[in-house]
């Protein structure tokens, strides 16, 4: 095939949700019925044993499903410990976390089932209006009767979702166009060849990763607009690699630059830009004496006898740099491309490895040494 997949090709993994001991019986139903209409069911019933504890595998699941099917009856279900809520509920509330489309279907009238398929305490009975009402305040629900006809109807409900809120599905290798390799080729071997291991469209880096880098680090190089979130949030892992010797140097800009007052301006209009402007100030004031905190940390964490701390330079530059820049070594950095009125949080980032002189991380520290030369040159490198 050389077009698009369509929607013949796929097959979309429905994950069903209920309580087992009242619906077991119409949970198999609804399986046979999805998968005759080229549906993948899955639900708890059908894992058996596994290295996995349940609630790992009920969200690796969920994780994997396109659409999240609810049934709800008389009965709230068993307490998962980790919750404090019945199985079913946190189910749906990671399902909901994950972002997929819920198809909710509550029993019309509980006052009609047989006893042993009603909560007895009310405690329960409260908790279990909670939960449907939770449901119905989120989405729009299908009630039901009997259960009978529960299988038609969850796939007749499941078709018209298919149509309003498309999910990828799975579809089989020989499905795949025969252009779409060249095209991962054209995309990801640039990339690659570059050494841009991962794009991230929110600005957050993983923190292990990030962490890690940092605590190996001989050479640390950061340009940042202000630093406080970042020196805040990895500042055991900075205070760790000073420990070891690392030679930090930070690139902030002057806090009475222009260039910080154009900041705040792009970030907010009028009167409130000038505050803004006089926020990041304040913040990069707060990045030396922070420093120097950490210097005092990390020489408490050594032995006199062994004092091998590293060294710490913070560099003042004018220019209009609107990037974040961490940069371990000469192997791992991280990359954050800011376009006002854009923050970092709300911006394009990426991760860079090294994959030769030419790649994407060696321009990075290229540019940082040509600023840091420059900065220098003007005497606006301070040395704690």
């Amino acid at each position: 095939m050389k077009g698009q997949i369509s929607s013949m090709d796929r097959r979309y993994q429905v994950f069903i949700s209920s309580t087992k001991r009242d619906l077991e019986r119409v949970r198999q139903e609804i399986a046979l019925a999805l998968l005759d209409d080229k549906y993948i069911p899955v639900g708890m019933e059908q894992w058996g044993a596994t290295p996995l504890d349940s609630w790992s595998l009920i969200k690796r699941f969920i994780g994997q499903c396109d659409y999240y099917v609810l049934i709800i009856a008389g009965l709230y279900g068993s307490i998962f410990r980790e919750t404090g809520l019945s199985f079913t509920e946190s189910e749906y509330d990671y399902a909901v976390e994950s972002k997929l489309p819920v198809l909710a279907f509550l029993h019309k009238n509980l006052e009609d089932l047989p006893g042993k398929k009603i909560e007895q305490s009310s405690r329960r009975k409260k908790m279990l209006e909670r939960f449907r009402e939770k449901v119905k305040r989120s989405w729009n629900v299908e009630e039901w009767e009997d259960e009978k006809e529960l299988p038609r109807l969850i796939a007749s409900r499941l078709h018209k979702a298919v149509d309003i809120c498309q999910r990828p599905g799975w579809v089989r290798g020989d499905c795949v166009p025969e252009n779409l390799q060249k095209e991962f080729e054209a995309i990801l071997y640039p990339s690659r060849a570059l050494g841009i291991a991962k794009i991230v469209p929110d600005g957050k880096a993983d923190s292990r990763t990030m962490s890690s880098s940092l605590e190996a680090s001989t050479e640390i190089r950061i340009i940042v607009i202000s630093g406080t979130r970042f020196l805040d949030g990895y500042r055991r892992s900075i205070v760790k690699a000073i420990s070891s010797g690392a030679e930090v140097r930070l690139l902030i800009p002057k806090p009475e630059s222009e260039f910080v007052k154009d900041v705040g301006l792009s970030e907010r209009d009028g009167e409130d830009g000038e505050r803004r402007a006089e926020e990041i100030a304040q913040e990069i004031r707060e990045a030396e004496p922070r420093f120097v905190e950490y210097l005092r940390e990390a020489r408490r964490g050594q032995p006199r006898s062994i004092l091998n701390l590293g060294t710490i330079s913070i560099g003042y530059y004018t220019t209009l740099f609107r990037s974040t820049m961490i940069l371990c070594d000469k192997k791992w950095g991280w990359l954050t491309i800011m376009v006002p009125p854009l923050r970092a949080s709300e911006s394009l980032s990426f991760e860079l490895i090294r994959t030769g002189d030419e790649c994407f991380l060696h321009d990075c520290i290229r540019h940082f040494d040509r600023t840091w030369e420059i900065v220098d040159s003007r005497n606006d490198v301070i040395r704690l």
